[in-house]
């Protein structure tokens, strides 16, 4: 592999960190892609200066970790030179499969080092809020895990402010390793969180944000304007996550009247 060009990338320290992360990063979501297609997509990446990748244990129940890891066993990428996060929520359908309980946590995470063929991530996300398991337990099984070498950091995704700021207090509380980072929704269509709710745990904490969906799953592109094409990403998701199919539907008009004005400001500009 040819030595990376990051001369054209900008870097950033991940929330209240001294890490340092590349402004894009790869997220392997696709559980689907077969295996030549990630290899060449990472290698892609690396080559550009990106050392930034995402993956979670529900996005093919393991098997985009999978591929993941293949690509970088495949490549020889030296393990200090990317970061690499994983996310902690479903991984089947057995009762303990899922959620945040500490036996979950710590199994499930051991569970993605296997499929990664890594000995760490750099950050353990919990991938959603858990409202049935205390928070306490949370924050201990994600410390143990940092303390017993799993993680570097610990991280929260799709938590509100509130939730965060009581994972952070506990964490003070008990001498904990606190969460550093929120992995949220941000685009021209979603700004609520990032932009006001999130606004005093960055003044007080320093918390850091790792954005997904920037087109809001291809929607900011504008293809559905004028509908939804029967073939499309859009209309294939009511089957597999319909919530963001119904969610369009809900929003669709003025969702569409947004895009248009920005669609306009663009080609202004």
């Amino acid at each position: 592999m040819s030595k990376p060009d990051t001369s054209n990338m900008e870097y950033r320290y991940l929330g209240n960190t001294g890490m340092r992360v590349s402004v894009i990063s790869f997220g392997n979501m696709n559980e689907n892609a077969n295996e030549g297609l990630i290899k060449d997509l990472v290698k892609r990446c690396l080559e550009k200066g990106i050392n930034f990748f995402d993956t979670a244990e529900a996005y093919g129940f393991g098997k985009a970790e999978e591929t993941l890891g293949k690509a970088f066993k495949e490549l020889k990428v030296p393990r200090e030179k990317i970061v690499v996060t994983t996310k902690i929520y479903a991984s089947g359908a057995d009762p303990n499969d899922m959620l945040c309980s500490r036996k979950h946590i710590i199994e499930g995470l051991r569970n993605s080092l296997k499929r990664l063929q890594l000995d760490y991530v750099d950050i353990v996300f919990s991938h959603k809020y858990d409202m049935n398991t205390p928070m306490e337990e949370v924050c201990r099984a994600f410390n143990w895990c940092i303390k017993n070498g799993l993680a570097f950091y610990w991280g929260t995704s799709d938590w509100t402010a509130c939730q965060i700021e009581k994972a952070m207090k506990i964490c003070e509380e008990l001498k904990l390793v606190p969460p550093i980072i929120e992995q949220t929704q941000y685009n021209m269509l979603e700004r609520e969180k990032v932009d006001s709710e999130y606004r005093d745990l960055f003044k007080d904490y320093h918390y850091g944000i790792m954005a997904y969906s920037p087109l809001k799953r291809g929607i900011l592109t504008g293809a559905y304007i004028n509908g939804i094409p029967p073939n499309s990403g859009l209309a294939k998701t009511k089957e597999f996550w319909p919530d963001l199919y119904y969610e369009y539907l809900e929003h669709e008009k003025e969702w569409t009247e947004k895009i248009k004005k920005l669609k306009d400001i663009a080609e202004k500009n």
